[in-house]
């Protein structure tokens, strides 16, 4: 019985890389089911809306609506080369209104396993705020048409966004990487915040550009962090940013 369940599991991610198009709802699904996900060279119509799993719990001392709060979980490796996304990719969802004042649960996912969106192209919003990701992530050379949002996500492993082009506002305001990041070689077309955010050892933003607004401030880079030709442009905010415990500021 298990050596057939992992053949399913394995023709299920030979035979996908094979379509042209999948519902992200499918895939959904597919993953309520305990399938792995590799996919090749296809497009994910619609929202990819992982706060939809059925493997969920309520977080207890939640402060959103009296502890109105779940967590999904995807448990295994999912993997995406050069696919295209149609609609939002969801790890995080917030009812509109006041905060604890609505009647919707808040509703953020987690990924326990390795996660790869590598070469592909989101025409929608990324949504990753909360997530915690348990081990190495991937998005490097994919294009984000719309904004991203890893604001708060957590990263116990390492995460790579080289060569990434971000059209959108890129929102990592108090993201925290457990291992350095690497955004050598990154585009970020619009504003960029990554205030209040710590760049621990290992970390590179070598050759990365900033069109529009980058937000620094507060920020702490360790020493090492490789900033070989980075261009923040003219428009940056530095205040009270550090670099191995010293102030920094570009071209100083």
């Amino acid at each position: 019985m298990r050596l057939l369940t992992l053949c399913s599991l394995f023709f299920f991610a030979i035979t996908l890389t094979a379509q042209d198009r999948i519902a992200g709802t499918e895939l959904i699904s597919r993953l309520d089911k305990g399938e792995r996900i590799a996919l090749t060279n296809v497009v994910i119509t619609g929202d990819l809306d992982f706060t939809k799993l059925a493997d969920r719990k309520e977080e207890n001392g939640s402060k959103w609506n009296d502890g109105k709060a779940f967590r999904t979980y995807v448990r295994q490796m999912i993997s995406f080369d050069n696919c295209t996304f149609t609609g939002k990719v969801i790890g995080y969802y917030s009812p509109e209104g006041s905060w604890g004042r609505s009647k919707e649960p808040m509703v953020n996912t987690d990924f326990d396993a390795k996660v790869a969106f590598v070469n592909c192209t989101f025409e929608e919003p990324v949504l990753f705020k909360y997530s915690h990701f348990g081990e190495m992530v991937s998005f490097s050379n994919s294009k984000f048409r719309a904004k991203v949002n890893f604001k708060y996500t957590r990263f116990r492993e390492a995460v790579n966004f080289s060569q990434v082009t971000m059209g959108g506002f890129a929102n990592f305001k108090y993201t925290d990487f457990a291992e350095g990041p690497d955004f050598s070689g990154a585009d970020f077309n619009d504003d960029a915040d990554f205030k209040y955010t710590k760049f621990p050892r290992g970390s590179s933003l070598a050759g990365a550009t900033f069109d529009d607004t980058a937000n620094f401030k507060y920020t702490q880079f360790h020493e090492d962090t490789n900033l070989e030709g980075v261009d923040f442009g003219r428009r940056y905010d530095f205040k009270y940013t550090k670099k191995g415990g010293r102030s920094y500021r570009p071209g100083r």
